[in-house]
């Protein structure tokens, strides 16, 4: 599954990059490695906004098609209080 797939407030850990060490080195130093969690934050037909390590990322639909993100994983499944605060169901 590519992380383009995902919706707002998915969460996914990313298992792939692309196989273009150059390519590979960029979204290493965006924070985008294999392991790392990723929560979309904006989607649209064109590109998405995600959070990884709490920093806000700005990916085109072109780079989003790129990173592979694992399947639904219910220990990311988060629920909001009514108070405002996230936690884990």
């Amino acid at each position: 599954m590519r992380i383009f797939e995902l919706r707002r407030g998915d969460r996914r850990r990313i298992v792939g990059l692309p196989a273009d060490a150059d390519r590979r080195r960029y979204y290493e130093s965006l924070g985008l490695f294999p392991g790392a969690v990723v929560e979309v934050i904006f989607a649209a037909r064109y590109g998405l906004a995600v959070r990884v390590a709490g920093v806000r990322l700005a990916l085109s639909r072109d780079a989003a098609l790129e990173v592979e993100v694992s399947e639904h994983d219910a220990a990311f499944a988060v629920r909001q209080s009514q108070f405002g605060q996230e936690h884990a169901v």
